[in-house]
């Protein structure tokens, strides 16, 4: 048996997995979803086998459309809802700009980034360019790009943003936080808290 020292900056196990209890409910702050509630994603037998209930995300019995962007109810700085409309016609123009990168990407054999390609696209098709408050959702939506890679646009590949391997299933959200998941990793491997203080933690298998 393999015998493994895990080193944490924070008095708790889980690294980037962290469920708050402080709302009274389980919400998870670091990772939340499963992407792929498939055998082929390796947490889900795991999630499966301790019995843990997942939101579905995904489908048509989801309980939230994280990904359908024109759904979301956006507002300016003056509180006031952006009209849906708007939000629906710039997500159409931001999916044309992506559409027109993919070109400079078969054109250029050298990677630039999605925000160099961006602005090639706005400079040959200025009817593409946005003003005003459509300018401002336009941001957004290139936001949720970057969020999406945890990276700002000038730091994402042109040529490997959209190369990812979707596993199947759909996605879900951890009723009861990720919590659960690391607290039955710990009791089945023994991990015991060795406690130094201020400095790192270790923990000891």
């Amino acid at each position: 048996m393999e015998h493994v020292s895990i080193l944490e900056s924070r008095d708790r196990l889980g690294d980037r997995i962290n469920t708050d209890y402080s709302f009274g409910c389980p919400v998870d702050i670091g990772a939340s979803w499963l992407h792929g509630v498939c055998n082929e994603n390796p947490l889900a037998p795991l999630i499966r086998g301790l019995g843990l209930m997942l939101y579905h995300t995904s489908g048509d019995d989801s309980i939230l459309y994280d990904h359908d962007l024109e759904s979301c109810m956006l507002f300016n700085t003056d509180s006031h809802q952006v009209p849906q409309q708007i939000v629906m016609d710039v997500g159409e123009t931001f999916k044309r700009i992506l559409e027109e990168t993919g070109k400079v990407r078969d054109e250029d054999p050298d990677d630039v980034s999605v925000q160099q390609a961006i602005s090639v696209v706005l400079n040959s098709h200025p009817e593409l360019r946005q003003q005003g408050l459509s300018h401002e959702v336009l941001q957004w939506y290139i936001c949720r790009m970057e969020a999406w890679f945890a990276a700002d646009a000038y730091m994402i590949s042109l040529k490997t943003w959209d190369q990812e391997h979707v596993l199947s299933s759909g996605h879900g959200l951890m009723v009861e936080g990720y919590d659960p998941v690391i607290k039955a990793l710990a009791k089945k491997s023994g991990y015991t808290l060795e406690s130094q203080g201020d400095k790192d933690i270790k923990w000891v298998q």
